[in-house]
């Protein structure tokens, strides 16, 4: 039969075993206390910081195409513990904060002050919770806060990057633009001095500023096209470097944006007749809407799955990417659209009188450089101001203080884990060494091991059994030797 084990078994057992149970668990606990006083203490400084979209005027010229824009303020958390923890954020805080206490000692590796870095979102809150341990209450205090300004500096540094590309971009744009201006207003000037002309009849009027209008929206057209494909030609630039040939686009995103692109020239023939609130104007906006968020979902997916690793920044770009080609589509678009009516009402315009009609088209040609001029200049600013601005979208809400207690070691906890320890452990050896024992202790034993019959049982008797009958043997041996006497 099988051997078991019952609760008198297991005291017995206990009771055998005692000693070895007793000094495991007294080796196992003096273990922890060595442990204990053998680990240095490790201090941990938190700061908090609040993570909010960008918006106004700080917010980038390109923002709408920007992936970081595109995020929710969950995913720009995400995005920002990944910025806290790179290498040249964590390299700067290296350079700032360590001292050599020995002149030999070698300055550390990014690979060994990165884990001491956690970076915690406060749930259903903007607050990012960044702490940073150390080897003292002062180190990391000082680590905590050197961390958090590297961080900002560095996200100051991209965006006033992104800014100084955009902006010279734009310059050199704005500064062709206002050489055709000043050359526009030079002939319409000398054209109505020559001919003698001051301003075209009503109708022609009504006809140039229905022109005019057109190429207003032109205008924007291309402003808003011309920040797209610097956005697109910055973000390519980038992903060139991370993933050399990679192709950000899908069957779905083409579909999108040629119905973007349609949409976007429905709008621009409704908003001739009609007014933004227009139930009709209102319609295609929504459809609008629609598709774009669509193109970002689509966008998000074709980003997370051909992403090297999790990075969020990458995702960003590929995002990025895909939504300001949307945008270049969907202007140069626009622009055909734009271009044919036009063509249209100047057909009208050329049956004006000779002098009227040349008048008009020197005027317009005037006047739309001279809007172009105007959104181009404001763009400029923007970006210029940009530049040279902080963030606003990261605050620091509490700046690290130096921690009153250490977080480890945790001597209590130690030795609770090392008394358990210690009796699983004495627990597994007395029973292991028990059930490896054997020794024959009953009949069971001897049919289970040595496979023979019992024919009898000698009983066992208790010591004191023993020294029972041991003593009344002696005294009748006793009484029987006086009697022979």
């Amino acid at each position: 039969m099988e051997q078991t084990i019952d609760l008198n078994s297991i005291i017995r057992i206990i009771k055998k075993r005692y000693k070895l149970i007793f000094f495991v668990f007294l080796f196992s606990v003096l273990l922890m206390v060595l442990v204990n006083l053998k680990s240095s203490p490790v201090y941990e400084a938190s700061a908090t910081l609040r993570i909010t979209q960008k918006q106004g005027l700080g917010n980038s010229l390109l923002s709408e195409f920007s992936g970081a824009s595109s995020f929710m303020t969950k995913e720009l958390m995400a995005t920002y513990a990944e910025m806290l923890t790179s290498r040249s954020v964590v390299q700067t805080m290296i350079d700032k904060s360590w001292s050599p206490v020995r002149l030999d000692e070698k300055k550390p590796v990014y690979s060994s002050y990165v884990g001491l870095i956690t970076t915690t979102p406060v749930r259903d809150t903007q607050i990012l919770k960044v702490s940073v341990r150390g080897g003292s209450p002062e180190e990391a205090k000082l680590r905590t806060n050197v961390l958090i300004t590297a961080f900002i500096d560095r996200l100051a540094m991209l965006s006033q990057e992104d800014q100084k590309t955009v902006r010279k971009f734009i310059g050199v744009r704005l500064n062709e633009i206002q050489r055709e201006l000043d050359k526009a207003e030079a002939i319409l000037t000398a054209y109505k001095t020559d001919n003698k002309i001051v301003s075209p009849s009503d109708e022609a009027k009504a006809l140039l500023e229905a022109v005019v209008n057109l190429d207003r929206i032109d205008a924007e057209n291309e402003v808003k096209t011309i920040s797209a494909q610097a956005q697109l030609d910055t973000a390519n630039a980038q992903l060139a470097s991370e993933a050399p040939g990679f192709v950000a686009s899908s069957q779905l995103i083409e579909q999108y944006k040629s119905k973007i692109a349609d949409l976007e020239v429905q709008k621009t023939m409704l908003m001739q007749q009609y007014t933004a609130k227009h139930p009709q104007v209102i319609g295609v906006q929504a459809a609008l809407d629609e598709l774009k968020k669509n193109l970002k979902i689509e966008a998000n997916n074709i980003a997370t799955s051909n992403a090297p690793s999790a990075n969020p920044v990458h995702v960003g770009l590929v995002q990025a990417k895909i939504l300001a080609e949307s945008t270049v589509e969907a202007g140069r678009a626009q622009k055909n659209a734009i271009k044919r009516e036009s063509e249209s009402r100047l057909k009208k315009l050329g049956m004006m009188p000779g002098k009227e009609s040349k008048l008009i088209q020197l005027m317009r040609d005037a006047k739309v450089t001279e809007q172009m001029y105007l959104m181009m200049s404001q763009r400029y600013e923007e970006a210029r101001i940009n530049e040279v601005m902080t963030p606003r979208d990261v605050r620091i809400v509490d700046e690290a203080v130096a921690p009153d207690n250490y977080i480890a070691p945790k001597e209590k906890f130690n030795l609770l884990v090392g008394a358990i320890i210690g009796l699983i452990v004495a627990f597994f050896l007395a029973f292991t060494l028990e059930y490896f024992n054997r020794t024959i202790r009953n009949s069971d034993d001897v049919e289970h091991f040595l496979k023979l019959p019992v024919l009898g049982q000698i009983p066992d008797y208790s010591v004191k059994q023993r020294n029972f009958y041991g003593r009344m043997n002696k005294s009748k041996h006793g009484r029987e030797y006086s009697n022979r006497l």
